[in-house]
């Protein structure tokens, strides 16, 4: 018996994590080798990152998504003193993202204007439905799940339907992610 609980604690699984705030408009600056080899020091690996914004792909034992994220933002802290806001999904979970975009499924529009606000919890029900019917330009969303996916017609610049907004109206911590990101990050996983 002991010897059956020890495989299944060392079932290794793919993760996505997601940092918010790093080299975007010079603050928290963390070049992605020193990343990279703090994550290794960490015992993870097949560790692997896609832009300088804090994406990152890598293989662990078999944990819960928030109990790796604290993980990884203390370790963030204590090696380059930047307090990161960590958001870890398994490739499971960020296919799910990646094949329920209602924007691509009903209506196919233009990957430039699609973004997903990935939420670390459910919002309460009665700010959801708050916001629910907040309206800017010809920009749209939609929440399914965790997951808030947006249409911004005239580029993400412009529109309100921001990663802050959704963070202030809903009291829960996310991040923002393009879908040429989404997308990549998917290809990524499948490798």
């Amino acid at each position: 018996m002991i010897t059956q609980f020890r495989l299944e604690a060392c079932v290794t699984m793919k993760y996505i994590v997601l940092l918010r705030g790093i080299n975007v408009s010079g603050k928290n600056k963390l070049k992605m080798a020193d990343l990279r080899a703090m994550l290794e020091g960490m015992n993870f690996e097949q560790v692997q990152t896609y832009i300088q914004t804090g994406n990152i792909m890598l293989e662990a034992d078999e944990m819960l998504n928030t109990k790796l994220a604290e993980s990884i933002k203390a370790q963030i802290k204590t090696t380059f003193d930047y307090d990161v806001p960590t958001l870890v999904l398994r490739v499971g979970e960020w296919r799910d993202i990646f094949q329920n975009n209602p924007f691509l499924q009903k209506r196919n529009e233009d990957i430039k204007a699609l973004y997903v606000t990935i939420l670390a919890e459910l919002p309460d029900n009665e700010m959801l439905n708050a916001v629910k019917d907040f309206q800017h330009k010809a920009d749209e969303f939609q929440v399914i799940g965790k997951n808030i996916y947006i249409f911004c017609p005239d580029g993400y610049g412009r529109t309100k339907l921001t990663n802050t907004f959704f963070e202030r109206k809903l009291k829960v911590a996310a991040t923002t992610r393009n879908w040429k990101t989404v997308t990549k990050l998917m290809e990524l996983s499948e490798e």
